[in-house]
């Protein structure tokens, strides 16, 4: 391999990322949201290394049968948490932008809501998702989040194999 193609080369890599991560490769939704197959939401790795930080995926996902709840309960409810593994601080400007819910072939695809989470810990930026579908409490979903670094950048992140809870 020649040195220009060893040095470009990696930065068309980077480019095709960015493009398929930045909805380019298939448009979004009306919401916005990147429209992304199955296949990419499968693909997209459970720890990131991005900036010399490296970053996970906590989830809490739950339906609410309380008794004010309406009969059948309440829409699939999704807390996210963004952390950084080595408890360094997370750079201000990382936003938490969307979630996709993955349920064998159904997906849930939303935007984060908009209202105030509680401040932690600098190094977990955290963010919840609303009114989601009625899938059954102790179904085991997979969860991908799409965040933006400071510079814009979209970024994903997958939880597999999570639990949805019910509160009675």
């Amino acid at each position: 391999m020649s040195h220009a193609h060893a040095v470009w080369w990696p930065m068309v890599c980077i480019l095709a990322s960015s493009l398929l991560l930045s909805g380019c490769a298939g448009g979004t939704d009306q919401n916005g949201i990147p429209d992304l197959s199955l296949a990419d939401l499968a693909a997209a790795p459970a720890r990131l290394e991005h900036a010399g930080q490296s970053y996970r995926l906590e989830t809490y996902l739950w339906r609410d049968f309380m008794p004010m709840s309406p009969p059948g309960g309440k829409g699939l409810t999704a807390t996210v948490r963004l952390v950084e593994v080595d408890s360094q601080p997370i750079a201000e400007g990382t936003s938490l932008d969307f979630l996709w819910v993955i349920h064998g072939e159904e997906v849930w695809a939303t935007p984060f809501s908009d209202e105030a989470r509680p401040s932690g810990p600098a190094d977990r930026q955290e963010a919840v998702a609303r009114d989601g579908p009625l899938w059954e409490p102790n179904s085991e979903v997979d969860v991908v989040v799409g965040w933006r670094d400071p510079a814009g950048e979209l970024h994903l992140l997958r939880a597999a194999g999570q639990k949805i809870h019910r509160t009675d």
